[in-house]
């Protein structure tokens, strides 16, 4: 979402030619949804054409401030190449997206209504062999594009799944095509009786649909199984800690403030300082270059401290639930998603 209000921004700012502020606004794209930044070409080239040669360093802030944040943190000048790459490391934990799972999940993403208008758009445009708004039509195609072969289980370049609010950053570039094709609509149907009171019913099915309908994002299965076995855990009355990397199990419990405060960093120190916690380890961020990397499933596993409690096979994944410490024996069960 951040990254959908700075592209607004510095579209809206491409259109009243305020240079330093749309390139700022691009910029800062880089923080949130880093191939999204492709936009600040876009608005560079635009400068360029227009002889704004002095607003062009502005696009060099977000990358820069990443870079600072990296040093000082991870303290290596390079660190940032690192955070760059990392999730393209990943293995994907389920098999991926096919070819056409972003365009048969747009109306998930951005509504039923808001796609056919941008549809008849679309047609509208080719009919009349004159393109409206290439650049909206050229950064959401773009988006559809890179988030495709990033989540295609045939390509496996990167970790990504086919998440659905990868798309999110579009949907404020989505919905000024949707509401040019309303304008498309309502000018045909301007003969017809009535017809004045079509925009307003198609507005209100559109605000229905943005706030109530879209599913921008969903719990993937792996969430899932994170989830229920941080409900699991919680249920122990003792107080135990939780030991877990994913934000998931933090968020199976917001309900009961007291348990979710139980969630706490997975590491080799948090599992030496605590005599006895559950330990939920998901192949995914247990051990990754998002969370720690000292700490192995190996080790868990080898500690002789620390039982199963219980699994879930989510693909050809499995998370564990381990206890270490004191407990009841009782035998572990696999369950599958």
């Amino acid at each position: 979402m951040p990254a959908a209000l700075l592209l607004a921004l510095s579209y809206y700012c491409l259109l009243r030619s305020a240079w330093k502020s749309g390139l700022l606004f691009a910029s800062l794209v880089f923080l949130f949804r880093f191939e999204m930044s492709i936009f600040a070409v876009v608005v560079i080239l635009a400068a360029l054409r227009n002889r704004k040669f002095s607003s062009l360093p502005v696009v060099l802030i977000g990358p820069l401030t990443w870079f600072v944040f990296s040093w000082a943190t991870r303290g290596k000048v390079f660190a940032f190449v690192n955070e760059f790459i990392a999730f393209s490391r990943f293995p994907k934990y389920i098999e991926g997206a096919t070819w056409g799972h972003y365009f048969t999940s747009a109306t998930d993403i951005f509504g039923t209504v808001q796609i056919g208008l941008l549809v008849i758009l679309f047609v509208s445009d080719i009919v009349r062999r004159k393109m409206s708004n290439p650049i909206l039509y050229g950064t959401v195609a773009y988006c559809f594009a890179i988030n495709t072969f990033a989540s295609s289980k045939e390509m496996n370049w990167t970790g990504s799944v086919g998440d659905l609010r990868y798309l999110v950053p579009v949907a404020p570039f989505v919905g000024i095509l949707a509401l040019n094709g309303l304008a498309v609509v309502v000018d045909a149907l301007r003969k017809i009786p009535f017809s004045r009171f079509v925009p307003h019913i198609l507005s209100a099915v559109i605000i229905y649909e943005a706030v109530v309908d879209v599913k921008p994002h969903h719990l993937s299965p792996f969430e899932q199984g994170v989830m229920k076995l941080a409900v699991e855990a919680a249920s122990d009355t003792s107080n135990t800690p939780i030991l877990s990397n994913h934000w998931a199990a933090t968020f199976a419990l917001l309900g009961n403030k007291r348990l979710a405060d139980r969630v706490t960093v997975l590491s080799r120190d948090t599992l030496i300082k605590y005599p006895r916690a559950y330990i939920l380890w998901d192949p995914l961020i247990a051990n990754s270059p998002f969370s720690q990397q000292k700490l192995s499933y190996a080790d868990v596993r080898n500690d002789s401290a620390v039982t199963i409690i219980d699994s879930i096979v989510v693909g050809q994944q499995t998370q564990f639930l381990f206890l270490k410490g004191p407990h009841k024996i009782r035998n572990p069960l696999t369950r599958g998603f």
